[in-house]
């Protein structure tokens, strides 16, 4: 791999989303940056929302960005900046975690649960919601959806959970760590194959994370 550019944000870059020419920046924060890669290279911020708040979390479906930030998540219009639910967010209840977009669905992972909202015509109405086990007290969780089954990864391990009604979600196997064991996996990639990259901690008190296989062929193991 070769880099290209490196663009610099006003905040700290908590998660990224591409969508065609453009890159959504959950920026922590200084909001959402938009930068422009239409000529990689030159890449560029074409737009910085600082306004929608602190932003932790981000996901891009077609022209759209999802922002997630405290208890909310809003839409923008990559290509102009502009925010199409500023005065009516997406209420998540709790602290946003991270989220996905698949289809017409919304995936938020919160502090305490994986609630699920109906994109068809942008309603962002809520669907389904299941208590996520584990604490998340001490470290952020994040998400990964795909195959009707989203996977969570905690300061505990790995839980899966049945999606394949986003209405109904429910929990297929728990976390594998005790409480109190210090981000075990910080981070998951499952792209359909069988496998998901993690981004973890090989054991107990491990000062560096590394890059770990998983086969999650079996969400029950």
């Amino acid at each position: 791999p070769v880099a290209i550019a490196q663009v610099d944000t006003p905040g700290n870059a908590q998660a990224v989303a591409c969508s065609g020419t453009r890159i959504a920046v959950a920026d922590g924060a200084s909001g959402l940056a938009i930068v422009d890669i239409t000529d990689p290279p030159a890449a560029f911020v074409a737009h910085q929302l600082s306004q929608i708040g602190n932003v932790i979390a981000v996901d891009a479906s077609g022209p759209l960005a999802f922002v997630g930030g405290a208890s909310k998540v809003s839409i923008v219009d990559l290509a102009t900046g502009t925010i199409l639910f500023p005065e009516s967010p997406i209420d998540t209840t709790e602290a946003v975690h991270d989220l996905r977009v698949l289809g017409e669905t919304l995936f938020v992972l919160t502090s305490a649960r994986l609630r699920t909202f109906d994109l068809g015509g942008l309603s962002g109405e809520p669907l389904g919601s299941v208590a996520v086990p584990g604490s998340a007290a001490t470290a952020r969780r994040r998400l990964s959806v795909g195959d009707d089954v989203a996977y969570v990864v905690s300061q505990q391990g790995l839980t899966t959970i049945d999606v394949f009604d986003p209405a109904a979600p429910a929990i297929i196997s728990g976390p594998d760590f005790a409480p109190g064991v210090t981000n075990p996996m910080l981070a998951i990639a499952a792209n359909g194959s069988g496998l998901a990259l993690v981004c973890g901690r090989p054991g107990f008190g491990a000062a560096d994370p590394q890059v770990q296989l998983f086969d999650v062929r079996d969400p029950q193991n």
